[in-house]
């Protein structure tokens, strides 16, 4: 079986390496450049299937080597794909111009490896099908002239066309991937079940509709209007985006190749259009920038404190008050502890998502557990003079004991946070039909209401004070319900305002039990 070749360019050799080898192990044939010049020099002996292009390199960057590449005969069918920074995506007017220089799509940096090889299989598969629907376009032309200029291989013809036609309707019926036919008004001739499937419509609900004025939201339907006539008269556009609208309202996002459609004579009778479905792909895209954008600002929030206070001490101006200069060293110290505290969340939370942590479970008996968490938190709770008072029951769970005494004790710490000196936290199981029930219960403050749907999310708060007062990163809950989703349990939490909270979570009873 032939590899299939990507060609990777970036100026990073580090980057090189990691996607360079991440694709080898994926099956692929890999060519490497380090420049858009270099790019250039390997493409007049190589074809490459597709191209993985950073926009950012010295010299000559990624928008002038797309241009250049997409002026070539030999290379303006590759589909490029941009690798930059989410910052660089942040301006709009790049990506337009990006696509508009006929890159087919963007993948930011940071990249995933299991997105960019998703990526470059539906690019790959989009090449392929698009091809497939030039050559057989071009086949029915020619099998047409072929069967007006001899009437005598009229039914060898036919049966050509039809198995032709066969194949190509089987090939776009059963493809994951939305699949449009319209007329030169923009009225819908075909589409493919997937449409059915991902917007809710029925054939007759879809068929001889105006695809604008029915499939488009309307503040859109203008904008592609007019990019529809640019395709028909200028063949322009060859790849887009536009949301379109299910039955229900729900707008979706689409990437599309447009291919032209003609009759014998060469006259435009309308296009054919194949789109993937990236509305989940951009909703990623967002979360990663605002996530990038928080994090960015809570590790500024502890480098500003350690930079302001250490720069005073430097300056020498309480070299004759030993009390301030301690004073600044102590708020050096706590940021500093502060910052330590959020990369290592960061790190655990990312890694527990990412799945590169293997959780180890085995049988653990939930008394156990109860009292290795308690004994971690007894010294702080003693300093705020806060009794812990346990329940346990006898029960063993199938769970990784590091992981649930990590959670028992990030719940064990808020609740002594937040809770009044004098008070009493308690720590409870309940055996259940199928598994063990865990609660922790203070005294504290309480959570309002439109907090307890998102208190486990990273970076929320009750009060956004909390994280300088209170000493935390906003990522411990976060932390916990990534560990307890990953024993297959739930975790949550009941509060009413002054008097208290109670987070419950569940871990699943061991079959040895």
């Amino acid at each position: 079986m032939i590899k299939e070749q990507i060609l990777l360019v970036d100026d990073i050799v580090a980057n090189l390496n990691l996607v360079s080898d991440f694709l080898l192990e994926a099956g692929f044939e890999v060519l490497t450049a380090k420049s858009g010049f270099q790019a250039l020099k390997i493409l007049e002996r190589a074809s490459p299937a597709l191209i993985l292009l950073d926009v950012v390199m010295p010299e000559m960057d990624g928008f002038e080597t797309c241009r250049r590449l997409k002026a070539s005969e030999k290379t303006k069918d590759i589909p490029v794909i941009f690798m930059t920074a989410v910052a660089d995506t942040s301006n709009p007017a790049d990506k337009v111009k990006g696509l508009t220089l006929g890159a087919v799509d963007y993948i930011s940096k940071p990249i995933q490896l299991e997105e960019v090889l998703a990526r470059i299989k539906t690019h790959l598969q989009l090449r392929s099908l698009t091809k497939q629907l030039q050559e057989q376009n071009a086949l029915l032309q020619q099998e047409i002239c072929a069967r007006e200029a001899a009437a005598k291989h009229r039914k060898q013809a036919e049966a050509t066309l039809q198995e032709a036609e066969r194949r190509w309707r089987s090939l776009l019926e059963n493809v994951q991937l939305v699949v449009v036919g319209l007329d030169q008004r923009g009225n819908v001739e075909y589409v493919n079940p997937f449409f059915f499937s991902l917007t809710g419509y029925t054939q007759a609900e879809v068929l001889g509709k105006n695809w604008f004025e029915t499939f488009i939201p309307p503040s859109h339907q203008q904008q592609f209007q007019i990019i529809f006539r640019e395709i028909l008269e200028h063949n322009l556009h060859p790849y887009h985006q536009n949301p379109i609208l299910t039955k229900s309202g729900e707008e979706r996002l689409i990437a599309w190749n447009n291919t032209l459609l003609q009759d014998a004579e060469g006259n435009i009778v309308g296009t054919m259009s194949i789109g993937e479905d990236i509305t989940q792909r951009q909703a990623i895209e967002r979360m990663k920038k605002e996530f990038i954008s928080i994090v960015s600002h809570e590790l500024r929030t502890p480098l500003t404190a350690i930079r302001g206070s250490i720069g005073l001490v430097a300056t020498g101006i309480y070299d004759n008050k030993p009390e301030k200069a301690k004073r600044m060293l102590e708020i050096a110290r706590t940021s500093s502890d502060r910052l330590v505290r959020l990369v290592n969340d960061i790190l655990d939370l990312e890694r527990l998502d990412s799945g590169k942590v293997t959780l180890v479970k085995e049988v653990c008996d939930a008394a156990a557990l109860m009292q290795r968490s308690v004994e971690a938190v007894q010294t702080l709770a003693d300093s705020a003079a806060i009794t812990i008072c346990v329940t346990p029951v006898s029960a063993q769970v199938w769970a990784a004991p590091d992981s649930i005494i990590q959670t028992l004790t990030n719940l064990l710490s808020n609740a002594i946070k937040f809770s009044p000196s004098n008070s009493t936290i308690t720590l409870s199981t309940q055996l259940q039909s199928d598994c063990v029930l865990f609660q922790v219960k203070d005294q504290g403050r309480g959570i309002p209401t439109d907090k307890l749907e998102t208190i486990f999310g990273r970076f929320q708060q009750v009060d956004v004070s909390d994280s300088r007062h209170k000493g935390g990163t906003g990522l411990g809950l976060a932390i916990c319900q990534s560990i307890i989703q990953q024993h297959d349990g739930r975790i949550w939490v009941e509060s009413t305002l002054g008097e208290g909270s109670t987070f419950y979570f569940t871990l699943p009873v061991s079959s040895e039990q």
